[in-house]
């Protein structure tokens, strides 16, 4: 017998693959199996993606494409930033600083352009 969850549950775990957090590691804390909050992103980009006009998309994907780019140019910039020995021998706390928005960038980038993958 298939369980039912309430919509506000389905909602709430969407939400926190969104913002970041593991499909498995949300299932488990929600109780699902990992396929089931996995059909739930995917009906939730069918839906999304099935009432936007083809203007919108195209105006949206512009947009993508240029967050993703300022976001490649950012990170090649701290890059280069971390790769300065003047910077180096700065401040520890800007340079952790720094760092550490490299990382959380490059991250939340990889996983933005993983999404805009088509599914096979």
């Amino acid at each position: 017998m298939r369980r039912s969850y309430p919509e506000e549950l389905k909602a709430e775990a969407m939400g926190r693959v969104l913002s970041g957090e593991t499909v498995t590691a949300v299932a488990k804390s929600i109780g699902a199996p990992r396929i089931t909050v996995e059909q739930w992103m995917q009906r939730g980009r069918l839906a999304v993606t099935e009432n936007v006009t083809p203007t919108v998309k195209e105006k949206f994907g512009a947009l993508l494409i240029e967050y993703a780019g300022a976001g490649l140019q950012t990170l090649r910039t701290q890059a280069e930033l971390l790769g300065d020995t003047t910077f180096l021998r700065s401040e520890t706390s800007q340079i952790f600083a720094t760092a550490q928005a490299h990382r959380i960038l490059g991250d939340q980038l990889a996983r933005y352009l993983a999404a805009l993958q088509p599914e096979v």
